[in-house]
């Protein structure tokens, strides 16, 4: 009688005493674009597509002037810009 008692107000108070992890994501309704070359692919909210374009510019420029050490693929990486 008493473990019953005990495991029913555990059940009803222990939820209450729990905290969540806040998601601190984008809403469903946010629209993105992407942009890239062969070696970036930049993916960016609507109005940054300046900055996108630079990013895209120097990271391609950058993957051209360092040499592969390991074969001659170049691997082609994305990067995401969140406001």
């Amino acid at each position: 009688m008493v473990f019953r008692l005990f495991s029913l107000i555990s059940m009803l108070v222990f939820p209450l005493l729990l905290v969540a992890q806040r998601f601190g994501g984008n809403p469903a309704s946010f629209r993105w674009q992407q942009s890239g070359t062969d070696t970036v692919r930049v993916i960016f909210p609507t109005g940054t597509d300046s900055l996108a374009g630079r990013v895209a510019a120097i990271t391609h420029r950058m993957a051209g002037s360092n040499p592969v050490s390991l074969g001659q693929q170049i691997k082609g990486i994305d990067i995401l810009l969140q406001s």
